[in-house]
């Protein structure tokens, strides 16, 4: 299976010239609130946060709900290595009715990469004319300028790109960005993997053709409540903001044992950086699961060879602060209150295939659809 995977990998880095894209103007930058913004009442819904895998999260509070990335298609390893791929229409009619929202309002992808932006722009037209019991909308997709050109290639009427430090009203959400680097990117495919994807790239196509440069992180506000999803395993210069403005951080650890100068301590490094303040938040792991594995054959870690995840989070594990993990499995929703104290949602009890690692309290199974 690696050998095989291997060659199709080379093969689609030779046809990725084949595949030029259509000449388009690039996306605008995003221009302030997304709509008008709606603050939350006293007595709002809770906040739902459900975990689709890699770093896909559905933020829902009762009908309105907005999407980090949502990647749901996960083609398998032969058809990412060897093919063009594209969206999954079924799959992603499947986990659209595993969201307990009705009202998708906006997606906001962290960089053009397959894992990250395949889906956005095929969302949006589904959402368009929806599958039953969810409302029509004609939802923004916000992100950096190529993964807004991905979407708006792909169906996405309104899609336009973040800029640093930038916050959009959208719905009772507010969403700030914070550009971030991609992470530890020393690996010949990483390298290949950077640039630009131009407008007008359609798909399908060769995961090489989705190229980024940039990388955003995302601080959703809702109510009382404040979540950080820092997709990818990058250090900025500036520190991410600390748990007493997010009180749960999504962490990205896909890649961490890829350090670009060579150095084995750079997931300890990382996770230093991102969980400096000595306040109490709690960090749940993401993108950390074997993506060309469908959700429903709940998929463990990648293979070592590709991405070692294990061997990062042993050394995370050691490290200060480590005491505040939890995990969530895709597949797997957490439910908090708008307002008021948040309390701990950490857990000794371990779950499969995350072996004798800590579940976060409170995690429950999405029902199929």
């Amino acid at each position: 299976m690696a050998a095989r995977w291997w060659i199709g990998i080379v093969a689609s880095l030779a046809l990725t010239a084949c595949h030029p894209a259509a000449t388009r103007a690039a996306v605008a930058p995003c221009a302030g609130d997304l709509d008008p913004p709606r603050l939350p009442a006293a007595d709002a819904p809770p906040l739902k946060i459900s975990y689709f895998g890699v770093s896909t999260l559905a933020f829902s509070a009762g009908d309105d709900e907005i999407l980090i990335d949502g990647f749901f298609s996960r083609p398998g390893p032969i058809s990412t290595a060897a093919t063009r791929i594209g969206p999954r229409e079924d799959v992603i009619a499947r986990r659209l009715g595993q969201m307990p929202g009705r009202r998708l309002l906006a997606i906001f992808v962290a960089h053009a990469h397959h894992d990250h932006g395949l889906d956005a722009g095929k969302i949006t037209e589904i959402v368009e004319h929806p599958p039953s019991g969810r409302l029509p909308t004609d939802p923004w997709v916000v992100g950096t300028r190529s993964a807004a050109n991905l979407a708006e290639a792909n169906g996405a009427k309104r899609a336009c790109a973040a800029t640093n430090k930038g916050t959009y009203a959208v719905g009772p959400f507010r969403v700030t960005a914070l550009e971030v680097p991609h992470g530890p990117a020393s690996s010949w495919l990483e390298r290949k993997l950077r640039g630009e994807t131009p407008p007008g790239r359609k798909l399908p196509a060769y995961f090489t053709d989705l190229k980024d440069t940039t990388n955003f992180s995302y601080l959703v506000e809702y109510g009382d409540r404040r979540i950080l999803v820092y997709p990818s395993a990058g250090m900025a210069k500036d520190p991410p903001p600390p748990p007493a403005a997010a009180e749960v951080v999504f962490f990205g650890v896909g890649g961490l044992t890829a350090d670009p100068d060579g150095h084995p301590d750079y997931p300890a490094r990382y996770w230093a950086h991102i969980s400096q303040s000595p306040t109490t938040g709690t960090y749940v792991p993401v993108h950390w699961d074997n993506f060309s594995i469908k959700l429903e054959s709940r998929p463990g870690f990648p293979p070592a060879f590709l991405d070692d995840v294990p061997k990062a989070l042993d050394q995370i594990e050691k490290r200060p602060r480590a005491d505040r993990i939890c995990f969530l499995e895709p597949l797997t929703r957490l439910t908090l209150p708008a307002h008021g104290a948040l309390a701990p949602i950490r857990s000794g009890s371990p779950r499969t295939p995350l072996k004798t690692r800590p579940a976060c309290q409170g995690g429950e199974g999405i029902a199929s659809s």
